[in-house]
């Protein structure tokens, strides 16, 4: 004689079965939409970079000039007194494509300016919804000290000023209206503008506040036998690799913002933070051609002043003197390109660019 049979439903035992193995799938799923949803939030950022480096080169070919973070106020005797307006944004905007009139006004928030990824209040106050913030900013300086020089209130630069390295030693800082020639690496090798997660100095129609740095303060420099300035402690055997230098030290990419908000430091608004970004792999950089990629925070740090672009030849060059290259500057150029006089000391242009990349 047969046993009873069940003529249809399942049991509580069953249902939990079937409900427990869709779980375990949707938390194995869970890790891939993240991570897709975050691929096309910084794809989407990196668009807005390169819209950013269209506005950027519309602008230098209608002026002839790339333009400057912000202007600069002298008084009669040519001292600098403030740092004026138009900022960065409100110079490109009518060169950016698809901007509206009305964005331009001070209490609007342009979404081409703020990263998909960023997570923070995009007002200035977030109460009032006053002062729209960006997340793009131009990379002024390696250091403060040096971004200083174009402000109020200059500080002593890091390493010594003359007219081959001159203070701010970015691409884009107050007043700075480059012209495409003027960059000494070359359009391709030189970070434009950065994406910063600060947001208690970032509104995009302030210009004191549009600049940003590289390095924080504690990194310092010295001359290495060939009088180089480099970063204190870089070993040329180590060159390319992220501990270079002193192990201390390292870029404002991989700074903790969230126990440091700034660095605390004096002199230009905006140099109070770096870059930096929410994006898992890495922070976004626009460079002068136009082009954008993603930097990885472990980058060493000569590598990443010389995109900024850091002058390598500076002191040499100071004291009269020729770089030396163990294998000769002919053989070195032949061997690694004719950029290779900026990066005989921290890699040759090809494995800068494998690097970023």
């Amino acid at each position: 004689m047969c046993g009873n049979r069940r003529n249809g439903g399942w049991t509580l035992l069953e249902t939990f079965i079937v409900l427990g193995i869709f779980g375990c799938l949707f938390l194995m799923l869970m890790p891939a939409l993240q991570a897709s949803r975050e691929s096309a939030r910084q794809t989407n950022c990196v668009q807005n970079l390169k819209n950013i480096g269209i506005a950027t080169h519309n602008y230098g070919q209608a002026n002839r000039v790339l333009p400057a973070s912000a202007s600069l106020v002298h008084d009669r005797a040519g001292k600098i007194t403030a740092i004026g307006e138009p900022s960065l944004f409100t110079a490109i905007f009518p060169y950016a494509a698809g901007a509206k009139k009305r964005e331009v006004a001070p209490n609007s928030q342009p979404s081409w300016l703020l990263c998909p990824s960023y997570d923070g209040s995009p007002w200035a106050d977030p109460a009032t919804r006053h002062e729209a913030i960006t997340n793009y900013r131009p990379l002024g300086a390696t250091h403060i000290e040096s971004l200083s020089v174009a402000s109020p209130n200059p500080m002593k630069p890091k390493y010594e000023q003359s007219k081959q390295s001159p203070h701010p030693d970015g691409a884009c800082f107050p007043a700075s209206y480059r012209t495409f020639g003027s960059i000494p690496n070359g359009l391709s090798n030189t970070f434009f503008l950065t994406e910063s997660v600060e947001p208690r100095f970032s509104r995009w129609r302030v210009g004191a506040e549009s600049a940003v740095v590289g390095l924080p303060r504690d990194v310092e420099f010295e001359k290495n036998e060939f009088w180089f300035c480099l970063p204190k402690g870089y070993d040329e055997a180590k060159k390319g690799n992220e501990n270079s230098v002193y192990w201390a030290y390292h870029t404002y990419l991989d700074w903790d913002y969230d126990r440091n908000p700034y660095d605390g430091a004096d002199g230009t608004q905006g140099g109070k933070c770096g870059p930096g970004s929410n994006h898992p792999n890495g922070v976004p950089h626009l460079y002068c051609d136009g082009s954008a990629r993603m930097i990885p925070r472990s980058i060493d740090i000569p590598l990443y002043i010389t995109l900024i672009p850091f002058p390598i030849q500076s002191c040499a060059v100071r004291h009269g003197m020729e770089p030396v290259f163990p294998e000769g500057k002919q053989a070195v150029e032949r061997k690694f390109g004719l950029e290779s006089v900026l990066f005989a000391f921290v890699g040759p242009i090809t494995n800068a660019l494998s690097v970023v990349n």
